[in-house]
């Protein structure tokens, strides 16, 4: 009955009221110089559950903003003036304890838990101002700490949506609130999210308590583009994703110049999103010999990524680490075929024979392997828009709604909550 007093639309009911908290945001309107997939993602989520007609809030800590619409929810304010006059006493307190007493931090982890801690008073505010059903919390990271220091206080129930789970790729103080908090907040009942079904198996793994129903899996989404025209240009592979480590773009270069000379020949290798290495993949590229076969694209608009992935024969996907991969699905609406590793958190959700090689080994012979063989097969590509419509941002609505519909809050109290907080922030058994 909960559920469907917020979730059904008729006259005699209205739509649930959400506010989403989260470290970083993407808006549609708003020209920003590096977005990642977990800023584009949470806007994509915010617009789902506005076009569904829930009324939905989003505060961002990323950057100051005005108070207005913004597609399908709206953008709450956020300024210096605003955060200052609503500090309290007792997160001054905290705060001076968490940046000055904490063993082993650097001078920008002190100065991002002094920030943090002292926003919690705001967070209270926004959540009176908005007046939620519930809050909607995104990832696990000090970013999150006020976020649900103030729902605890303000008595309001609360899920957090895990985009991946990264300690284990990257062990840092930044990522092991992951391994530590969520493991208390878990375990006291709270309702917890994983795009990916193998990310809540890590999740899980990590609490050791076996099988837990608050924790739940809802599947990324995204919408089908729209009037894009889908001319194939043979022997083009597109990969999506800024360009770092983890995305591992390096081994795809190498992987490359390792594909038979007559097929090597016929292909382009197009590479899409920030480059953060400095140049260096452009240099690899150099001394593979392949420079005259590769276009780094640098950020793209949506617009523009979608019609080269339209275009392209086949998508990698070479990622050391992925929570989801949302190119995958992106991918799959224009017909395009994917390659990765087997070993990434959403293989399970995302593979399909008829879609998708898996590569078994991280080697980049086996990689090469895998692009070849996905070069020369006859991909039937109406198969590949058909299971893309597994990925339906209407259906990924659903289910967060009822999630958040469903939540009574757990049973964590803000001592609780302070108590593994602490616990987190004075740990040293993790690599700084």
């Amino acid at each position: 009955m909960f559920f469907q007093y917020f979730c059904m639309d008729n006259r005699n009911t209205r739509k649930m009221r959400i506010l989403i908290f989260t470290p970083d945001l993407s808006p549609a309107d708003m020209k920003r110089p590096y977005n990642t997939g977990f800023s584009l993602m949470v806007n994509q989520i915010a617009e789902s559950l506005g076009e569904e007609g829930y009324e939905v809030f989003v505060s961002c800590s990323a950057f100051f903003s005005e108070r207005r619409k913004s597609g399908h929810y709206t953008l709450m304010e956020r300024n210096a003036r605003l955060m200052a006059s609503h500090i309290r006493m007792k997160d001054i307190a905290k705060a001076v304890k968490y940046a000055f007493l904490s063993p082993k931090k650097t001078l920008h982890e002190r100065r991002t838990l002094l920030k943090y801690s002292l926003s919690t008073g705001f967070c209270q505010y926004i959540i009176k101002e908005t007046n939620p059903d519930a809050v909607f919390i995104h990832s696990a990271m000090p970013a999150v700490i006020p976020f649900i220091s103030a729902s605890i206080r303000c008595n309001r129930p609360f899920v957090i949506t895990l985009h991946g789970v990264f300690h284990r790729f990257s062990p840092c103080f930044q990522t092991y609130m992951e391994k530590s908090v969520m493991k208390v907040l878990i375990k006291k009942g709270v309702t917890v999210t994983a795009i990916s079904s193998g990310t809540r198996r890590r999740l899980l793994e990590e609490c050791g308590c076996g099988e837990r129903h608050n924790v739940k899996t809802v599947l990324n989404a995204s919408p089908a583009p729209q009037n894009i025209p889908a001319e194939k240009v043979k022997g083009q592979i597109v990969a999506v994703g800024n360009i770092c480590e983890r995305k591992n773009q390096a081994q795809l270069l190498r992987a490359f110049a390792l594909l038979p000379e007559r097929l090597k020949e016929k292909s382009t290798l197009v590479l899409i999103g920030k480059d953060t290495l400095g140049g260096s993949l452009q240099r690899l590229a150099a001394s593979l010999g392949i420079s005259g076969k590769c276009c780094f694209t640098g950020s793209l608009s949506h617009r523009l990524t979608y019609e080269y992935m339209a275009h392209s024969d086949i998508l990698v996907l070479p990622s050391k680490d992925e929570g989801f991969g949302l190119p995958i699905t992106e991918g799959y609406k224009s017909g395009l075929p994917a390659v990765c590793f087997n070993d990434i958190d959403a293989f399970a959700d995302l593979y399909n024979p008829l879609c998708m090689i898996g590569v078994t080994q991280r080697s980049d012979k086996a990689l090469a392997e895998a692009i070849t063989q996905a070069l020369q097969k006859d991909w039937d590509r109406d198969a590949i828009r058909a299971f893309g419509e597994k990925f339906s941002t209407k259906e990924m609505a659903r289910q967060y709604a009822q999630a958040l519909a469903g939540e009574k809050g757990g049973k964590i109290s803000e001592q609780e909550f302070d108590k593994a907080v602490n616990s987190y922030i004075m740990r040293t058994d993790y690599l700084s």
